[in-house]
């Protein structure tokens, strides 16, 4: 059974970063005056057709393990923003009705605390 070759996997490659067949073709290494006939050849292999289905599915595991990691590594700022507002409430809440009157007057200006 054939098998794709190195230089039909870097085309694959270049492929899949640029969405550019002739380009993608020229950086694998083709040689032709003609490199949209190249690359059109190229897509409609069914080894290198299959070769694209399979980066792509690395690409998109990849990401679903970096949305994992991101998503744990923003739970604790997540969390902190929460019991800071709380304390920010309380705080506010202990305030007597002038310091909140001069509390929102710079909150409304756009000052931050």
């Amino acid at each position: 059974m054939k098998d794709i070759t190195p230089q039909q996997k870097i085309f694959v490659s270049e492929y899949i970063n640029t969405l550019n067949a002739e380009l993608s073709a020229k950086n694998a290494g083709y040689k032709s005056k003609d490199l949209k006939s190249v690359a059109e050849k190229l897509l409609s292999n069914n080894f290198v057709i299959k070769e694209i289905k399979y980066q792509l599915k690395s690409h998109i595991s990849s990401l679903r393990v970096h949305t994992k990691i991101l998503i744990k590594s923003a739970t604790p700022f997540k969390y902190n923003r929460i019991e800071r507002n709380r304390h920010m409430k309380k705080t506010y809440e202990q305030l007597n009705d002038k310091d909140r009157h001069q509390m929102e007057l710079l909150i409304n200006q756009g000052m931050s605390f």
